[in-house]
């Protein structure tokens, strides 16, 4: 007879509470503490025997009184850090016993034999494994390890599918399968059910002497590490992560939030480094190379250096400073480890913690806490500085609401890091909430300021945080985003974009001389019944605001999702770019640049509707050039249009619908130079070398007296009298995060 232990591992689950301390980087086993959910999948074919089938279950529970199992379902507080069973029976075909979480200790160990089918000799294996994963999708605790004992004399898959395929998936999943081969007296291995156990977790009763070898194995299957999670020095032929758990993150943030970030998840910590070797294993997980934060900060009390568990660095231990490193701790109080080009000649310096850098998460492997699932990296793509609109976040003028999806789809983990990447791009932002000294309710005017507010949705949409609540201290300290997700997987934007437009549009929360920006985070379309977020996000669009848009694809990229967005301002999980950091940063500057109400942009971005090089207004009321220049400067301090090109001269054409318009050209016959109104000056062989479309008839005419260039109806150049009448077009720079115009 032979036992087969299968273990299929999902990982989801809670935010781990309490004090980050040093990582304990051992797998320390405490067997009543233990908390897998587990079936037993026992063998009754005809091959067993009945004599070998209750000696299965005595072995059994011989193990399941080291254990404590709780009686409750996938939602019961009470059954955390305890281990959950049931049982199932299989030969030619599979029925549940006992349900998963069915059954206390008591009621485990008050079980006297499982009914025997002499008559089948069948043993379909797979169709175990089938109906154990219908146990743990309908019952299992999302937070637990979900662990699948396949106890067996015989691999016979026969007529029946082979299991090989599904252990496989299992495995491929993150699975384990610990194979136990029960060999009967005078029997032999059976050699099919070692090629399906995982690495390591294979045992036969021949070679299990001591008894211990399911036990151990549930032990070991209990000690991992988080998914996306590496181990450090894994040993055994098991690779239990020995050396600890790290989780590598290119994405830049201050000291602060990269160890908050850290300690959210797992509890875990920025790394310590105590030798050569596991310094370079840290460098070697940046394989492009980047400056990544360690756990050592200088403490100016003690005036030590020392580790997130405020252990000091020793004296005589090991500290590869750079030269004439560590300098100026007081103002440089963090440590780093600089990009290196060989993982063997790393080094560490210190920085101003406020800066930017990579890092990387330690923590403890997964032995006696609820597990969750960690960090997940998102690509997103930037395009950088677009025309010359300018890009400083401090100074991005905005009104922003973020939502984020919640649903059962979208995961728990996946929103944390999400809120983890949203609090790392806006800590370069000058956020202010109400009752800050910049925050000015009167006027709501604050100039060159963002204000933000947060809503999460599935079926319903909550505010969690309501525009100008927030400012950067108050958006650092939140540790953890509020995710009540439950079981929905319906998402309803629309309520989420009503509630965020009630925020945006609040005659006394609203500025109406701000950028309005939607940023949603999603995985899902799903429009609940009679629902249609397009049309919302249509009209929003229309009336100037920007639906910026990231797709968690789960699948395939949701064309609906794009749909929402606007041009240029959809992003998904599938994007790839190496020069990441920015996006959320480029994305809110992208927005802050807008042409003045009544502009029009000219040679505006393909790929994202900003303004390009200048913005213009047309005024089809005729005024001499003198009147028409101080007009331009009255509005937004602008200036007659400096036109450098066939396609500029050929747009502004179309903005008056070629009448005929002042130019910012004019002509001083002191000096025989033409000046630009931007302040230039050009010879007239200068003129006529870049763009100079004159009117064929004598002009440039720079004898008749007339001074101030016009562009005719027909698209050429004239010189005109400037105490004449024509129309006129005002050219400003776009308004963006330096460049603050009121709109």
């Amino acid at each position: 007879m032979k036992v087969l232990l299968s273990i299929l591992v999902l990982f989801a689950g809670e935010k781990v509470l309490g004090q980050t301390q040093s990582p304990d980087p051992t797998c320390n086993c405490k067997l009543e503490t233990v908390w897998n959910d587990v079936i037993f999948a026992f063998d009754r074919s005809s091959a067993t025997t009945d004599q070998g089938l209750q000696e299965l279950l005595f072995h059994v529970q011989t193990d399941i009184e080291w254990f404590t199992l709780c009686k409750g379902d996938a939602q019961d507080a009470s059954c955390q850090s305890k281990m959950r069973a049931g049982i199932i029976l299989y030969n030619s075909q599979a029925t549940v016993q006992n349900q998963l979480g069915s059954l206390d200790s008591d009621d485990f160990m008050g079980i006297t034999s499982l009914p025997f089918d002499s008559a089948d000799a069948g043993t379909n294996l797979e169709a175990a494994i089938k109906t154990a994963k219908a146990e743990f999708d309908q019952r299992g605790r999302a937070n637990a390890r979900k662990v699948l004992v396949v106890l067996a004399t015989t691999y016979k898959p026969g007529d029946y599918e082979d299991p090989t395929q599904m252990a496989n998936t299992f495995k491929e999943d993150g699975g384990i399968l610990v194979v136990y081969n029960y060999v009967e007296q005078h029997g032999a291995p059976a050699a099919g059910l070692k090629l399906i156990a995982s690495n390591g977790y294979f045992c036969n009763s021949t070679e299990d002497t001591s008894g211990d070898c399911l036990r151990q194995a549930q032990c070991d299957a209990n000690c991992f590490c988080p998914p996306n999670y590496n181990p450090y020095d894994s040993v055994g032929t098991r690779l239990l992560p020995m050396g600890g758990c790290y989780y590598t993150i290119p994405l830049s943030a201050a000291q602060k939030l990269a160890s908050n970030r850290c300690k959210s998840f797992n509890s875990g910590t920025l790394p310590y480094v105590e030798s050569a070797d596991k310094f370079k294993y840290l460098i070697d997980q940046f394989p492009s190379g980047a400056n990544f934060w360690i756990g050592l900060t200088y403490n100016t009390s003690t005036t030590k250096w020392q580790w997130p568990d405020n252990s000091a660095l020793a004296t005589d231990g090991y500290a590869p400073w750079a030269k004439n490193e560590p300098s100026n701790p007081a103002s440089k109080g963090c440590a780093y480890s600089p990009i290196t080009t060989s993982s063997t000649s790393g080094t560490w310096a210190t920085a101003d913690c406020r800066q930017g850098y990579s890092y990387v998460c330690e923590s403890s492997p997964m032995t006696k806490k609820i597990p969750i699932f960690l960090f997940l990296l998102f690509n997103f793509s930037s395009a950088g500085q677009i025309g010359k609109c300018q890009c400083d976040p401090h100074s991005v003028w905005a009104d922003v609401m973020f939502l984020f999806e919640t649903t059962s789809t979208m995961t728990y983990p996946v929103v944390q890091q999400l809120f983890a990447l949203v609090q790392s791009d806006m800590d370069e932002f000058h956020i202010v909430a109400e009752g800050d000294p910049a925050f000015d309710p009167p006027n709501k005017t604050v100039e060159n300021t963002t204000r933000i507010g947060i809503i999460s949705y599935n079926t319903n949409a909550t505010l969690l945080y309501p525009l100008a609540s927030l400012n950067n201290q108050k958006l650092s300290d939140i540790q953890s985003f509020p995710y009540f997700a439950g079981d929905s997987a319906e998402a309803s934007l629309e309520s989420a974009m009503d509630l965020a437009f009630d925020e945006l549009f609040d005659e006394k929360k609203g500025r109406p001389h701000v950028r309005k920006v939607l940023v949603i985070f999603a995985t899902s379309y799903r429009t609940m019944m009679g629902e249609d977020p397009k049309q919302l996000a249509s009209s929003f669009k229309l009336d100037g605001g920007i639906v910026i848009v990231y797709d968690f694809v789960r699948n395939i990229v949701s064309q609906d999702l794009k749909a929402i967005a606007s041009k240029g301002f959809f992003n998904t999980s599938q994007d790839s770019d190496e020069d990441w950091p920015d996006f959320l940063q480029q994305a809110l500057c992208d927005a802050n640049c807008i042409c003045p109400p009544n502009y029009a942009s000219f040679e505006t971005n393909d790929w994202r509707p900003v303004p390009g090089d200048e913005c213009f207004y047309a005024s089809y009321i005729t005024a001499n050039y003198k009147l028409s220049a101080r007009k331009c400067s009255e509005f937004h301090s602008g200036i007659l249009p400096v036109i450098d090109s066939q396609a500029k001269s050929d747009f502004l054409a179309s903005e008056t619908s070629n009448r005929p318009f002042w130019t910012g050209l004019t002509y001083d016959n002191t000096t025989n130079l033409f000046y630009w109104s931007d302040g230039t000056n050009v010879t007239e062989s200068q003129l006529k070398a870049k763009f100079a479309p004159w009117d064929g008839n004598g002009e440039p005419d720079i004898s008749s007296g007339n001074r101030c260039v016009a562009q005719l109806s027909n698209g050429k150049w004239s010189l005109e009298n400037c105490l004449e009448g024509s129309a006129a077009i005002c050219e400003v720079p776009p308004c963006d995060s330096v460049n603050y115009c009121p709109l």
